[in-house]
């Protein structure tokens, strides 16, 4: 079952998530494919886009393929529930 998160104004609100639970930024940079590797979620000077997840998901690259067949520009996987995800096409 996939989830699917809404924004409400400029408020990303992710699915399951508790009102008192901490959150991390991940700052997104939508660099292109040819620019492949590693880029986006740790620096705040070059990021296209903002979001905050959930403390405890962790962040992943997605590989060339994804980024450059699918858009996939970041993945963010809860740990203690594979199948919820945030996942950003850029």
């Amino acid at each position: 079952m996939a989830a699917i998160m809404s924004v409400v104004g400029a408020e990303v609100v992710v699915p399951g998530a508790r009102a008192e639970e901490q959150y991390e930024a991940f700052f997104g940079t939508a660099a292109p494919p040819t620019s492949y590797g590693g880029y986006g979620g740790n620096a705040e000077e070059d990021a296209k886009y903002t979001f905050e997840y959930p403390a405890g998901w962790k962040p992943s690259v997605p590989n060339k393929t994804e980024k450059g067949t699918q858009g996939i520009d970041c993945r963010i996987t809860n740990v203690r529930a594979v199948m919820s995800a945030i996942t950003v096409c850029a």
